[in-house]
């Protein structure tokens, strides 16, 4: 398998996860770190979540069936990173470092 079908079925999969959850007024997703930067052997896989606050409690209890899941599926560890759209008004420098890098959006 090419890291290309890799990422893509890494999308796939990570989209019907969160959007089984989560509608997309709730929440962004993107993929970012190695996978996104197209590493032929990532040691891991990194996501960033944006989502409202009310949605925090019910993404922490869904996170390790998550990362549980991934890890069985990919062989990979699976780092959630989560901001509130709160904070992000807030953080310009934080989503300035973020999107300075190569990234890849996951759409419902």
């Amino acid at each position: 398998m090419s890291c290309f079908q890799r990422e893509a079925e890494i999308i796939s999969w990570l989209s019907s996860v969160i959007f089984k959850v989560f509608n997309s007024e709730e929440v962004q997703a993107w993929l970012i770190g190695s996978i996104a930067s197209g590493s032929i052997d990532p040691k891991d896989c990194d996501v960033l979540i944006m989502l409202k606050s009310s949605c925090i409690s019910q993404l922490v209890k869904i996170s390790l069936i998550w990362r549980k899941e991934f890890e069985e599926r990919f062989g990979l560890s699976l780092h959630l990173t989560r901001i509130t759209c709160d904070e992000v008004e807030s953080c310009e420098l934080f989503l300035n470092s973020v999107f300075n890098k190569p990234n890849i959006e996951i759409k419902s």
